[in-house]
């Protein structure tokens, strides 16, 4: 299925089935069986008798296939785990982090059921409009310096708000992201022995019927606060690519560099 998803995006037009089948390998059968999969996952595929098959549209899901479709990084989101329903995301990453799941290993999840925020606060996730997802993470911090991880995060998710969107948005110490006053991110870093999960949970296409009626003074959401829909997957890639080239920074300079732009950015509050 991904060999032919790739061939098709490499085409902005028509490709007969002939050069799908030169281009990938795959027998006519298995062509046939994979766009069949593809439909189903939500992909717009159209078809012509005579020109063969063409992508029009990719669904707004967060799919394994297109989140790696142009992703840069080295070590972050590289391998993901995509689930429709997952009770916590850190949980999930736990588990995959005991059964041997390496660093930058990343769990998503489209709706969260037990999702929480710090001193066991709920986080409210609806599904398909937010992004909720978790990180196996190995830093050379100890324990009492891995609050450095949570300004880690919280900086690169401005810098991919605020080129998604155009927003300004500003860090509220210790964990949450804002725009206009208003929460759209929080984090919550957690850490058994050798192991931190980094959680992040954006509020991106909520509307306001999407929140708790005791959440509207305090939260927001991207599509709220730009007045548009906001694409997830372009935002996700750009938190991974952020996350990603801070992480290493981090690796470095012990996050120095990442705590010094996450008190300038608390300042913008």
């Amino acid at each position: 299925m991904d060999v032919l998803l790739g061939a098709l995006r490499s085409h902005a037009d028509y490709v007969a089935e002939t050069d799908l089948i030169r281009e990938t390998g795959l027998s006519p059968p298995e062509v046939r069986r994979s766009l069949i999969a593809l439909r189903r996952l939500g992909y717009e595929i159209e078809d012509h008798p005579d020109l063969g098959y063409r992508l029009l549209a990719a669904p707004d899901a967060l799919l394994k296939e297109e989140i790696l479709y142009g992703l840069r990084t080295k070590v972050i989101g590289r391998r993901l785990h995509c689930y429709e329903v997952a009770g916590s995301t850190n949980d999930v990453a736990f588990d995959l982090a005991a059964q041997g799941a390496p660093e930058g290993t990343v769990a998503l999840a489209e709706q969260q059921t037990a999702g929480r925020g710090r001193q066991g606060r709920a986080w409210h996730s609806p599904p398909r409009v937010g992004i909720t997802m978790s990180c196996i993470l190995r830093p050379p911090l100890q324990p009492s310096d891995l609050w450095v991880v949570t300004a880690c995060a919280s900086v690169a998710v401005c810098r991919a708000v605020a080129a998604q969107t155009g927003l300004r948005p500003a860090v509220k110490k210790p964990n949450d992201v804002l725009v206009g006053g208003r929460k759209v991110c929080g984090i919550l870093t957690e850490a058994r022995r050798e192991t931190v999960i980094l959680g992040i949970g954006i509020s991106v296409n909520h509307e306001w019927k999407d929140f708790p009626e005791e959440l509207h003074d305090v939260a927001t959401s991207l599509r709220i606060a730009s007045g548009q829909k906001v694409d997830r997957i372009g935002l996700l890639r750009r938190a991974l690519e952020a996350l990603d080239a801070g992480y290493e920074e981090l690796k470095k300079d012990g996050g120095r560099a990442a705590v010094e732009r996450w008190e300038r950015l608390s300042q913008e509050e």
